[in-house]
């Protein structure tokens, strides 16, 4: 396996083999839309868009289907959902083991009741071969339910709903794919409810952990420490209007110390040194930390691009071009459902 697999926990899936596909990342503030064709054997982004405030709402008939521009509606969309309570964990086996139970994915993760979520797992590529690796995956039904319930009613039909993490990582690794590395890489990956945190090492996905604190925490932090309100925030940061890099310092402090507990867990057990922190996110606010982060971090830091060397077409990019990493996840879920060589 040359890269992580995200067909096998997608939790709706169709059989077809597809060439065009709609990559959605849905969050509780923006939604994400990218366009993927596969023309001759060459997959390129044709159409790319993002719509920001209230992508979620509580109102069915309010469908996500009737905000997508009749120009990016492909016939099949493929989902990832900034979910609150799913859960993901990385496993690792002396031995070889070639598939999980729901049972054993339910007792990994420590769930009771097991009706209540839709489980799933993929091998991770692994260097031993007396040694297996697996990530495991639980979405709570009711979510899973909510969100296929907008794509109930018109095009495109969601033939694959996921978790927008796990989207993430399918985009960085056909980014080893296509580069060929072999890089000691950590991303962090800022959802609004959650913050993912992965190590690969070439292809090999060797850490993952997810804190429950994301970008909506920070952000009404850093609104409190400077007594103005979390909308203005967004505001000021994105136009580097202030300095706020002391109040960005003060609230980022205790979960990068986190972050770093992580990174020398994993450089000690694996025997290796990561060489860059790779950051990416849903919130256009997550590429102004880049020189908070320097100052926490002895890894280089820098943007998540996953359209390096990638074909897109002219004009694809309807907004946020200079912020392509905002798209990475609704790329990586888009790739789920294309037939990729």
């Amino acid at each position: 396996m040359s890269s992580f697999d995200f067909k096998k926990i997608k939790f709706l899936s169709k059989k077809q083999v597809l060439n065009d596909v709609l990559g959605i990342h849905l969050t509780t503030d923006s939604i994400a839309l990218l366009r993927l064709k596969k023309i001759a054997g060459v997959i390129s982004v044709s159409d790319a868009e993002i719509f920001e405030h209230g992508a979620i709402v509580k109102d069915k008939e309010d469908s996500i289907t009737s905000r997508i521009p009749s120009y990016m509606k492909a016939k099949y969309a493929s989902v990832a959902y900034a979910s609150e309570n799913s859960l993901i964990k990385l496993l690792n086996f002396p031995r070889v083991v070639d598939s999980r139970t729901e049972k054993q994915i339910a007792a990994d993760l420590g769930i009771e009741e097991a009706k209540t979520y839709r489980l799933g797992y993929t091998i991770v590529p692994s260097e031993g071969k007396s040694e297996s690796s697996f990530v495991e995956v639980a979405l709570p039904v009711e979510e899973l339910n909510t969100v296929n319930e907008y794509f109930s009613q018109h095009l495109p039909a969601a033939s694959c709903i996921g978790i927008s993490h796990l989207g993430l990582i399918n985009a960085y690794a056909m980014c080893v794919k296509k580069n060929k590395s072999s890089e000691v890489v950590a991303i962090l990956n800022f959802e609004p409810s959650n913050t993912a945190l992965f190590v690969f090492k070439g292809n090999k996905l060797i850490f993952l952990r997810i804190f429950r604190t994301g970008m909506d925490v920070f952000t009404e932090e850093i609104a409190k420490l400077m007594g103005i309100s979390k909308a203005t925030v967004n505001g000021i940061i994105c136009e580097n209007a202030f300095d706020v890099s002391s109040q960005v310092k003060a609230t980022f402090k205790s979960f990068v110390h986190q972050v770093n507990l992580c990174l020398d867990f994993v450089e000690r057990k694996e025997k290796i040194v990561v060489e860059k922190i790779k950051l990416s996110g849903s919130s256009e606010m997550v590429s102004e930390f880049v020189g908070e982060f320097t100052s926490f971090f002895v890894p280089k830091i820098e943007m998540f691009d996953p359209f390096e060397s990638f074909e897109i077409a002219e004009g694809a990019f309807k907004n946020f071009e200079d912020k392509r990493w905002r798209y990475a996840t609704a790329y990586g879920v888009a790739l789920a459902l294309l037939e990729v060589d």
